[in-house]
């Protein structure tokens, strides 16, 4: 499968769209770290072939540094213990062949995940890394950097 991925400041899929605001960056700045940036939302078109159609595909989305460090997208609350710390994203999804579809189409299936206060350990190179089935089929970089300071 073919996956194509963009970074924007908050999106949404209605009715088999991705409707998004702020798209297209790749660099995210700090003075300080660790750094909770307040909303990063990624958009995921996944591209599926005549072959892939009428079976069942796993999603999985997760941000990992340089090193393969998985970043949690979800920071645990001191008040509520029982909180679970969210690493990764994922979902199901089928596609079936509708019969207007001429053999061999492929059809798009789009998706969108906002994160809310996610945060940067330390500067660096960080990547949103998209899984389906068990391999991955696409990494969208991000850049995190420090701040200048003033003089």
């Amino acid at each position: 499968m073919n996956v194509t991925a963009f970074l924007a400041d908050s999106a949404e899929t209605v009715n088999g769209k991705i409707y998004a605001m702020g798209i297209g960056w790749d660099l995210l700045v700090s003075p300080t770290f660790p750094f909770a940036f307040p909303r990063v939302a990624l958009g995921v078109m996944i591209h599926v072939e005549w072959t892939e159609t009428d079976v069942d595909h796993e999603l999985r989305v997760h941000l990992e540094t340089e090193d393969g460090v998985v970043i949690p997208m979800t920071q645990p609350d001191p008040r509520e213990p029982e909180q679970r710390v969210t690493a990764e994203w994922g979902t199901t999804f089928r596609v079936g062949r509708p019969p207007a579809l001429s053999p061999g189409s492929e059809q798009i299936v789009p998706f969108s995940l906002n994160v809310n206060d996610l945060t940067f350990p330390a500067p660096g190179g960080y990547s949103w890394v998209i899984v389906i089935d068990g391999e991955v089929e696409a990494r969208l970089p991000l850049k995190v950097a420090v701040a200048p300071q003033p003089a």
